[in-house]
């Protein structure tokens, strides 16, 4: 009987290790999804800054550098200088 219950404690705490183990990876899996969500939402509004200053500036040449650079400057605020 001692070693029905031994068993029974072994697999208790080995379950106890499993479900531990699944909230770690549920959690792990959920900031991942919060990630890949801002990053969706970073290239859309990426996106959408070049579109703006595609309208903006024409469709003459060097647009793209300027797009860019609105992107760059949308995206880093931390890096640009006087905003």
């Amino acid at each position: 009987m001692e070693a029905y219950k031994s068993k029974i404690s072994a697999l208790e705490e080995e379950l106890d290790q499993m479900a531990i183990q699944l909230a770690d990876r549920d959690s792990e899996t959920m900031e991942l999804r919060e990630k890949l969500d801002f990053m969706e939402k970073r290239k859309q509004s990426d996106d959408l800054m070049i579109q703006l200053a595609s309208r903006k500036h024409g469709k003459a040449s060097g647009d793209s550098k300027l797009a860019a650079i609105a992107v760059f400057k949308h995206s880093n605020p931390d890096v640009c200088v006087g905003k």
